[in-house]
């Protein structure tokens, strides 16, 4: 068998590996050590540049309020990360040494 400490190295060395372009995951990850010993890999969406019907009506609002003639609204930019939660990898001894993964609840 292998040892919970030679688990945690190995463990160490795999998650660097998602932090690269072209890793394959769809959604970019942020990798982080976490407070139980394991790492978590927090899902960074990129930013997007959806405005829903109610921001689009609101900007409309405020350029109407206090913008010039022909102004048109700016999109705001959306950003998701780090509240989207992600995956934590656990290395465990016991009962007997082990990797588990679970969800990391979102902020």
């Amino acid at each position: 068998g292998t040892s919970a400490s030679a688990a945690t190295e190995w463990m160490a060395e795999w998650s660097k590996r998602w932090e690269k372009p072209g890793s394959g995951l769809t959604t970019p990850v942020v990798v982080k050590a976490t407070g139980e010993g394991g790492v978590g890999l927090y899902f960074s969406p990129k930013v997007n540049d959806y405005v829903s019907q109610a921001e689009e009506k609101k900007l409309k609002e405020a350029a109407e309020i206090g913008g010039k003639p022909g102004d048109k609204p700016t999109p705001m930019k959306v950003s998701r990360a780090g509240l989207e939660g992600g995956i934590e990898v656990l290395v465990e001894a016991e009962p007997s040494p082990r990797i588990r993964a679970k969800r990391i609840a979102y902020k």
